[in-house]
């Protein structure tokens, strides 16, 4: 910054000219950017993001438009600290000075208001840029799980690791998140490049599924040309492989984004194409399954009509193909749940906790915490209240911020404790301020209260 200025009641900041090329411009559609110049990229903003923040400095406008490489030596210049009221003295004291962000929501956690910004939320727009700058999809446009995560490894080449720092700083639950930018600094720093980039291909799922088949078709190949019986037969074998592992790759996809948008019966069409080209992909059976679920909610349809069967059946080919796969069980037990097989959903639940509580994957240790939350759900089907009771617990513990665990805590409670009840109802708002069946049991403890 070279000088600033108040005229007509508006505060106004003179930088230097900057000669470069502005993000945007480098991530349009089918333009991405590979993961070294991401992570070189994140380095340079998280190193302004650590010295302003100190200083209880907001950006709050962080996006591909107010970011710049500089042409000298390609740094990522962070700009546009300019639209706001109030001045920026940092040494009066060390009170937040908030930048008011200017048409930058798709870059801030959902429910997140302008003037309700905090140092997660420079977090949050900054991964919302790498992962826009490792998918070329702008993030509205990206879909999201039931838990409201957003779903964008399976359209970008990462490697594990850095997918894992981008989930946590996108994610937006209370608990969930990165604390500071230099947390999200120093674990990118313990990043070893070398061989992160060396497994650059190592997809995530369901591609993770498809590559251990690639390669081992690779690995036959190699056989074969050694053993000098490769022909024009086997060539034409392999090349279509190839490009049906593409296929399978933008069928899935485009799968999730139905899911994403609600349109259950399209993406139940669009994953049976990924099965008639491979039936053995656990996580389309998993994904086809939940979209037959909310199909069936959908229809409001009886535990007998066919799309809670469907349902349950392709979740059981998934045990079947993958049983040590924790999805694969917590596919199978909400499908048996759905059509009120309590116990059997139960044991399914159980497997699922054995598989995925001690894991140290990332994405089965998610499965954990939702194991125990359903199994309470089932323990209710079979109107065992205290058992319920424990599980709900038992999944609060894994994830403290399962807002529907603490709503079923807090519905357990009422009749004994309704003050507890009213505790438990409090924190589930505070992770999920509009979720219905909390702010009702709430208005039920006070009443009961008040008697």
């Amino acid at each position: 910054m070279l000088n600033h200025f108040q005229n007509n009641q508006e505060f106004y900041l003179i930088y230097e000219f900057i000669e470069g090329e502005v993000l945007s411009n480098q991530i349009r559609v089918g333009n991405c950017l590979g993961e070294p110049e991401v992570i070189a990229l994140l380095k340079d903003v998280l190193e302004v993001l650590v010295f302003i923040h100190q200083y209880g400095v907001i950006h709050g406008d962080i996006k591909p438009s107010n970011l710049i490489q500089r042409l000298q030596d390609n740094q990522i210049i962070l700009i546009d600290f300019a639209v706001f009221k109030q001045s920026l003295n940092l040494d009066i004291d060390r009170q937040i000075r908030i930048v008011k962000p200017v048409d930058t929501k798709r870059y801030m956690p959902p429910k997140k208001l302008p003037n309700d910004l905090k140092t997660c939320s420079d977090i949050y727009a900054l991964g919302m840029t790498a992962i826009q700058a490792l998918t070329a999809v702008s993030p509205e446009q990206l879909p999201t799980n039931v838990q409201n995560e957003i779903v964008w490894e399976n359209q970008a080449q990462v490697s594990r690791k850095l997918a894992r720092i981008l989930n946590k700083m996108v994610r937006f639950q209370s608990g969930g998140y990165y604390q500071s930018a230099q947390e999200v600094l120093n674990e990118l720093n313990e990043l070893n490049e070398l061989n992160e980039l060396n497994n650059l291909n190592e997809l995530n799922k369901p591609n993770g599924w498809i590559r251990q088949k690639f390669i081992k078709l690779l690995q036959l190949l190699v056989i074969l040309i050694i053993l000098g019986i490769f022909n024009i037969g086997l060539s034409y074998f392999f090349c279509r492989t190839v490009l049906y592992k593409k296929q399978i790759e933008h069928l899935y996809a485009q799968g999730i984004r139905l899911i994403g948008k609600g349109d259950f019966a399209e993406a139940i069409t669009t994953f049976d194409e990924v099965l008639n080209i491979d039936p053995n992909i656990p996580e389309v059976l998993i994904q086809q399954g939940y979209a037959y679920g909310q199909l069936s909610g959908q229809l409001k349809q009886d535990p007998e009509k066919p799309e809670l069967e469907k349902y349950y059946h392709v979740c059981k080919r998934a045990t079947e193909i993958a049983p040590n796969f924790s999805g694969s069980w917590l596919c199978l037990g909400n499908s048996e749940q759905a059509l009120k097989k309590y116990n059997d959903s139960i044991e399914s639940f159980d497997k699922t906790i054995g598989l995925a509580c001690n894991s140290h994957d990332v994405y089965a240790f998610g499965d954990c915490a939702y194991a125990w939350n359903n199994k309470g759900e089932s323990w209710l089907g079979l109107q065992k209240p205290d058992e319920a009771l424990k599980a709900f617990e038992q999944a609060i513990q894994k994830k403290p911020n399962l807002h529907v665990a603490w709503t079923y805590k807090g519905e357990i409670l009422l009749n004994t404790s309704p003050q507890e009840a009213l505790k438990a109802f409090n924190t589930a708002l505070d992770i999920e301020p509009n979720y219905k069946p909390a702010l009702k049991g709430k208005k039920t403890a006070i009443r009961r209260l008040g008697n």
